[in-house]
């Protein structure tokens, strides 16, 4: 570039000394004029110095900023810094560009006027796409393209150029195109030779990666007949056999990469053309020209380091094609190891995700099923579904011959809902169905049975298995239905189990009276099985209890806690318990409270239950045995365990409930205290509060304290003192307790002796050979 001087021209190597003087010159003389400080800035980037031309332009500005050497010297500045940018180390580069960028910016807020002013939106632009700003470079581009055409900004074509390259950074492909097509449109005879072959190329190149493959050759090949002797005709015939093999034209596509290495020995894209060759060839099932093809291929990588970056294959992409020749040549051991080095290297999602894919199957042919599942679980995390939809299948296949159960049936769940018209839908139900019977899993078994009646009806044994579910899930008038149609076609054992799981329908719902005939025929029919018969004779004495037949219900209780432990033995001295307090014998009803709270803080039933719960239980059934204590007139004994529970919980109605025991031993004192701790202990609104109140208010009374009482009294307000303590309602029974044998309802069917086998043996196809894939990207 040429700039206005006072000076006569020098060479680059006199310009270097000039400039070196100049600086020397300015170190020894206190003020340089202008003209001076703009002359030495020319010359210095004339000589390749761009800070030091910055710096002398800058200081031009500085020292005359009305003269007219500052108007240039402001845009010069920039242009030095873009070039040394251009021209320096490359971690400096983008720091470079983008202090240009606001220097050009400045320029033109300080001299609206310019004479540079047409050409500052480009300079700007330019910069940011340097600096990696492609979105602010395509506004300031396009600024300087809708600049009036007279006068005719400079660098239009550029500029458009340009911003055509600025919109392929930020993704925006049709864009992109459309851009490099009108510049296509728009040239002339005075456009670049070259230019309109690399606009071609270019647009070429996005279809290429927008999957248009067609329209992509016929950018290419537009190359071939109208540019021929341009400089992208070159390496132009490559892309066309790349678009052919996208297209599926293996044959064609073969011809040209063939073609391509004759014409171009020593092409840039040798190696990418002697990959997808390589490739070709095995598709085509031509394992020794393959072969052949590849290892000319780790010849010229070996030979050729400079390779295009933007074809040569990556060593991930390599390594995939030496693990599938040395796979289909049954060299599994082989195939394996290329694969774990092509991994090592890949970057590309897509790449690994085949990779591992293929790396799973040859750990299946070497019978490595651990690392095989490990190598499934990466390839489904891939963008590709059709190679995710192939590893998880293959994977639940795997897990469920390992017995690992519960990861086969999330497997398999996922696969239905990530692919669910999948061709190996069928397959993978009849998997899953085994699977979740096995793992216990009755609602996930509902769901996929109900999923397979809206396409067909299901068969007996399905429809067991749907009531069983149902109970689960608590559809029970479905499964009551269910139940009851297949109990007549089961072995005794499991119609056992049947009955008591229709009779427990019936009282969850309160309909004692109908359940119990139901839990008799689960206990007539249970045999020997003693975890069935305690279940079964709990849940009837629990319906005998509802039905206020008290003797019978005790009877049967009897009889469980003479075989029951853990929390079955905990929750039958509870519900014995509750039977007494109803016959009216609160001693013995204290005393059974009392063996249910041992019983539930036994570590065997704290095992069976969750620790808060068998804690509850423990703090209810004190609770109750206090209560009973006190109805039976051992008030010293109740207000004892009534304390113990209050310190315990920091109970407001234990402590009131301590207070009445002190009141009737006529114990005022204490009994005011324990009155006083649990109106404290007990939130303002709790309808507890009034009986509290009304009790202090009596015992002020009794005292003959009648201010005292009088206060209480007050304080009630309008509130109604509750019941007294002396007849509590009685304590409801607590639910069936769970039981660590039968931790799922179809466990309990198959231990009562159910002739279904939980097991199956299935005559299913090997698992499917990987997915039709696209050509691996490089």
């Amino acid at each position: 570039m040429a700039f206005g001087r006072r000076r006569s021209r020098a060479t680059p190597l006199r310009a270097v000394w000039a400039v070196l003087a100049g600086l020397a010159a300015t170190a020894a003389v206190a003020q340089v004029s202008p003209v001076d400080l703009y002359n030495q800035g020319v010359a210095a980037f004339e000589a390749g110095l761009y800070d030091v031309a910055a710096r002398n332009f800058r200081d031009v500005v500085r020292s005359a900023p009305g003269s007219g050497e500052a108007v240039q010297a402001s845009f010069l500045e920039p242009l030095s810094i873009f070039y040394g940018a251009a021209n320096g180390p490359a971690a400096a580069a983008a720091d470079g560009y983008g202090r240009a960028a606001e220097r050009f910016a400045a320029h033109q807020r300080r001299f609206p006027e310019s004479p540079y002013g047409n050409q500052i939106w480009y300079w700007i632009g330019t910069a940011r796409l340097a600096a990696g700003d492609a979105d602010e470079a395509v506004g300031a581009l396009q600024r300087h393209i809708d600049q009036p055409p007279e006068p005719m900004p400079p660098y239009l074509v550029a500029a458009r150029e340009t911003r055509a390259r600025a919109l392929e950074q930020l993704g925006r492909g049709d864009e992109a195109r459309a851009a490099y097509d009108a510049l296509l449109a728009a040239a002339g005879a005075d456009t670049e030779p070259d230019a309109p072959a690399r606009w071609l190329e270019r647009a070429g190149m996005l279809l290429l990666a927008d999957g248009r493959y067609a329209a992509a050759e016929d950018r290419f090949r537009r190359i071939l007949s109208d540019y021929p002797a341009s400089l992208p005709a070159v390496d132009v015939l490559f892309f066309v056999a790349e678009a052919k093999y996208f297209q599926g034209d293996l044959a064609a596509a073969a011809a040209d990469f063939r073609s391509y290495l004759e014409l171009f020995p020593d092409a840039a894209h040798r190696q990418g053309a002697l990959f997808r060759l390589a490739r070709i060839l095995l598709e085509q099932g031509d394992l020794a020209a393959a072969q052949e093809t590849a290892a000319v291929l780790d010849d010229a990588t070996a030979a050729d380091r400079s390779a295009d970056s933007g074809t040569a294959p990556v060593a991930g992409a390599v390594g995939l094609l030496h693990g599938d020749l040395a796979a289909a040549a049954g060299d599994w051991g082989a195939a394996a190891a290329a694969y774990d080095r092509g991994l090592a290297s890949a970057r590309q999602h897509d790449l690994r995700q085949v990779l591992n894919l293929n790396l799973a199957f040859a750990h299946v042919e070497n019978g490595s099923a651990q690392q095989a599942i490990a190598s499934f679980e990466e390839a489904a995390l891939g963008p590709d579904a059709g190679v995710g939809e192939a590893a998880l299948f293959n994977r639940a296949v795997l897990l469920a011959a390992e017995q690992r159960i519960e990861d086969a049936a999330a497997a398999l769940r996922g696969f239905l809902e990530q692919f669910p018209d999948s061709g190996h839908r069928a397959d993978v139900e009849a998997l899953l169905l085994d699977v979740l019977e096995r793992a216990g899993d009755q609602p996930a078994l509902l769901r996929l049975l109900g999923q397979i009646a809206e396409r067909r009806r299901l068969t007996a044994e399905e429809e067991q298995r749907r009531g069983i579910a149902l109970l689960e899930t608590g559809d029970e008038i479905t499964a009551l239905e269910t139940l009851a149609l297949s109990a007549a076609d089961l072995p005794p054992a499991a119609r056992a189990e049947s009955q008591y799981r229709i009779g427990a329908v019936y009282a969850r719902r309160g309909e004692f009276a109908r359940s119990a005939p139901f839990f008799r025929a689960a206990l007539d029919e249970a045999g020997e099985d003693g975890e069935l018969r305690r279940r079964a004779g709990y849940a009837l004495a629990v319906s005998h209890f509802n039905n206020g037949e008290y003797e019978s219900a005790l009877e049967l209780l009897e009889e469980v806690t003479a075989t029951a432990r853990g929390s079955w033995l905990a929750a039958a001295h509870f519900a014995q318990a509750a039977t007494l307090y109803r016959l009216e014998r609160p001693a013995d009803a204290a005393s059974h409270f009392g063996l249910a709270a041992v019983a539930y803080g036994s570590r065997e039933a704290q095992g069976e239950l969750i620790a808060g719960a068998a804690e509850g239980s423990a703090s209810l059934a004190r609770t109750w045995q206090a209560l009973a204590l006190f109805r039976d007139g051992d008030l010293d004994a109740a207000r004892t365990l009534f304390r113990q529970l209050a310190a315990d919980r920091e109970s407001g109605p234990h402590w009131y409930r301590a207070g009445l025991a002190s009141s009737l031993l006529e114990q005022r004192g204490t009994a005011e205290e324990e009155f006083l701790t649990a109106l404290e202990a007990v939130p303002p609104g709790d309808p507890l509060r009034p009986a509290i109140q009304f009790e202090l208010a009596r015992l002020h009374l009794a005292s003959g304290d009648l201010t005292g009482a009088e206060a209480w009294l007050e304080r009630l307000s309008a509130a109604q003192p509750g019941p007294p303590l002396g007849a509590p309602r009685p304590p409801p029974l607590p639910p069936w307790p769970p039981s660590a044998a039968c931790s799922s309802p179809m466990r309990c069917v198959c231990a009562a002796g159910c002739a279904r086998q939980s097991t199956r043996t299935r005559s299913r196809s090997p698992p499917p050979a990987p997915a039709t894939r696209k050509p691996v990207p490089r």
